[in-house]
């Protein structure tokens, strides 16, 4: 259960990494940073 949490924080934070490589989040302010 915490690795299948730990999981899907890590997806979460890479579709974050994604919006921001395709331009759709903005570079200085978003979640990341």
């Amino acid at each position: 259960a915490e690795l299948d949490r730990f999981c899907d924080t890590l997806i979460s934070i890479r579709q974050e990494i994604a919006l921001i490589e395709n331009g759709k989040a903005d570079i200085h302010n978003n979640v990341l940073k």
